[in-house]
């Protein structure tokens, strides 16, 4: 399940996987100035402890309490459609 342009949800036999993957450009190496996309991956039990995490992480981007609460009411409307969507198209 795509969150958004960065995150997404994977399941498997063993759980669940927050997934955000991210266009670098290399500044090491010998590929220097070439873009790549860097993949950051949490392993969970519960869908729960990954849309936690994802909260967690975005909410980490802002600078104070009024831009938190902004944030959270985003990504709760944000989960909340996502999971509808997910769950009507399953059901046709």
């Amino acid at each position: 399940m795509n969150i958004d342009k960065d995150f997404k949800i994977d399941k498997d036999n063993y759980g669940y996987t927050l997934v955000k993957e991210t266009k670098v450009i290399s500044e090491k190496g010998n590929n220097i100035g070439q873009e790549y996309l860097k993949k950051d991956v949490w392993y969970y039990p519960s869908i729960k402890f990954c849309l936690m995490k994802y909260v967690d992480l975005k909410i980490s981007e802002c600078d104070d309490v009024k831009n938190v609460i902004n944030r959270i009411n985003l990504l709760e409307e944000l989960i909340s459609y996502k999971i509808k969507n997910e769950l009507a198209t399953k059901t046709t």
